[in-house]
């Protein structure tokens, strides 16, 4: 019986200013509490939850998604775990929404209830997308996604336009608000601070980063 793979190793850090001097100090400390190594293959990335009391790491890779307590860091416990594909997550309410990044309009990513981490369920899908961000306001964007993006021209997937979804009149089935597609904007993943986004370009040789000057309107 072949074991399993344990190449992912989840780390949970504490860091502080140790120093006693009244003035600001730009040297940070970093303790580790405890490490939990993920029987996965390839981490892809991670989330924090909280929820009566409990603080959970949410952890994602190209085979499923591991939710772990991490409340007492010397007693960590992985409550749960699916199928589901994870490349990009964000938490907004009880809803983890799980970017799949695979380009196209023929696969769906995933939206999961996780009210109860050791039982999450599926109760939704949103466009298939390359990155994601979720504000303080309910808006999901998503980036790797265009409305009128073509399902059967692989050309057009590494055109990584700009979609915003209205999550707060149906968590469980996002509403498009606003899509935006330029090739100019071929962003790999982005921020949104007030009413701008900040994006950085998809090729890595750029090492540039893109304001989107418009500002991005009050839905």
């Amino acid at each position: 019986m072949e074991s399993p793979l344990y190449d992912s190793i989840f780390l949970f850090i504490s860091c502080s200013d140790k120093s006693q001097d009244p003035e600001p100090k730009t040297e940070v400390y970093f303790e580790k509490l405890s490490h939990l190594e993920i029987p996965r293959r390839s981490v892809t990335d991670v989330w924090g939850y909280e929820t009566q009391g409990k603080e959970y790491a949410i952890i994602g890779d190209k085979d499923g998604i591991s939710i772990v307590d991490v409340t007492e860091p010397s007693n960590t416990e992985i409550v749960s775990t699916t199928s589901v594909f994870a490349f990009d997550m964000k938490v907004w309410d009880h809803y983890l929404y799980v970017a799949d990044g695979d380009l196209s309009k023929v696969e769906k990513s995933h939206i999961l209830d996780i009210s109860d981490p050791s039982n999450p369920k599926i109760v939704g899908t949103f466009p298939s997308s390359h990155n994601i961000f979720i504000d303080e306001k309910g808006y999901l964007y998503l980036t790797g996604y265009f409305d009128n993006m073509s399902d059967d021209d692989p050309e057009e997937w590494d055109i990584l336009g700009f979609s915003i979804f209205d999550l707060n009149e149906n968590p469980e089935n996002p509403r498009l608000i606003w899509t935006f597609e330029d090739e100019r904007v071929n962003s790999h993943d982005f921020t949104v601070n007030g009413n701008r986004m900040y994006a950085f370009q998809k090729e890595m040789e750029q090492k540039s980063t893109t304001l989107v000057n418009a500002p991005l309107q009050s839905y």
